[in-house]
């Protein structure tokens, strides 16, 4: 009997506790709709620092290593090209700095007879007008380039023979500079390839020469020419290191090992 009651009375309090679950949760319901309907929370507007605000006004300034401006002293015009345009990217084309120190960043850079040739003017705005004017006429005129350059070409270092690969090497460099000087200037291989390639054929050892008539149906074309030799150096080079890596990591004989040890 005392059990029965006892379940009964246990029955009663979950069925209590329950209800008050319930309620609890319709009140936490309640009160969060109350809370929307009439405390509606705002989005939070991400705050800018003063400093933020400064710094957004003002434009980022990029901050570029200077140029390296190479020396010009006149003895090469074929030069004249690559210092001068070196010198308008760091000084010469710059609108915040006036022609008085351009001019003499200009003479900072001047030596022999390209500073002789300005060296007499006042260090004054409208002087580096005139001196950017007299060295381009001296040394940026293009029919002297252009004799410059093909009487480069018709002076060609000299080749041993066909193994002096340094040699070889040289030759190319330097009638390939030269040609590409030549188009810089709008000179066409064409206009003097007739008178290049006898020369150029000359100062290839002739036992290139045969071989390259063989391997090329001895075309006369400067192209042609100039590829083959680079090709042929090329591989001569990458024979020779790898002649050179064999020595190195070949072991030693026999006889040198039987040699080393009777010395012993």
């Amino acid at each position: 009997m005392d059990l029965a009651k006892t379940e009964l009375e246990v029955d009663d309090t979950s069925e209590t506790l329950d209800a008050i679950e319930d309620h609890a949760v319709a009140s936490r319901a309640a009160i969060v709709m109350y809370t929307n309907q009439h405390y509606p929370i705002q989005p939070i507007a991400p705050q800018i620092l003063p400093q933020q605000a400064n710094l957004a006004a003002v434009p980022m300034a990029i901050k570029r290593k200077p140029l390296e401006v190479p020396k010009f002293d006149g003895r090469r015009p074929e030069d004249w090209s690559g210092f001068w345009t070196t010198f308008c990217v760091q000084y010469g084309d710059n609108a915040q700095m006036d022609n008085v120190n351009k001019l003499l960043h200009l003479r900072t850079y001047l030596f022999g007879d390209a500073l002789n040739d300005i060296k007499a003017l006042e260090i004054t705005a409208p002087n580096y007008t005139i001196a950017v004017e007299r060295l381009k006429k001296k040394y940026g005129d293009i029919l002297l380039l252009e004799n410059k350059f093909i009487t480069n070409l018709s002076n060609l270092p000299t080749v041993k023979d066909e193994k002096d690969r340094v040699g070889l090497h040289q030759l190319h460099h330097h009638v390939e500079m030269n040609i590409q000087n030549l188009a810089n200037i709008n000179v066409k291989l064409e206009e003097f390839q007739r008178t290049l390639f006898p020369t150029l054929a000359t100062a290839i050892p002739q036992t290139l020469m045969r071989e390259y008539d063989r391997e090329n149906a001895a075309e006369r074309s400067v192209t042609c020419l100039m590829k083959w030799l680079h090709e042929f150096v090329t591989k001569e080079a990458q024979y020779e290191m790898m002649a050179s890596q064999n020595k190195s990591t070949t072991p030693p004989s026999k006889s040198n090992a039987s040699s080393e040890s009777s010395n012993r």
